[in-house]
């Protein structure tokens, strides 16, 4: 798996506007796959404090790789999603 960082991602769209975003171009073969979501995912919070993270969305994702080739997309996002509700375990979120 391979992500784009914050820093070549620029900031959130829509917080400046103006903000002069670079494009950036990916090719993906035939089996791979483009997830995309939003800092929610990110910025979820356990009732402990911790944020879920990028390294919480690696660990959902880790050996996915089946689910990428052999189930819908929406597959993929339940996933992540159940991941983040485990993780936040009924603490509200911003």
């Amino acid at each position: 798996a391979e992500a784009i960082t914050d820093g070549e991602s620029g900031l959130p769209l829509g917080l400046m506007p103006g903000y002069p975003y670079e494009a950036k171009t990916i090719t993906l073969e035939q089996g791979e796959a483009l997830l995309v979501f939003t800092d929610g995912v990110t910025d979820a919070v356990s009732p402990t404090g911790a944020m879920f993270g990028f390294e919480g969305v690696r660990e959902a994702l880790n050996g996915q790789d089946t689910v990428f080739a052999e189930v819908r997309p929406q597959g993929v996002g339940e996933s992540l999603v159940q991941a983040v509700r485990k993780h936040a375990a009924g603490k509200a979120q911003n």
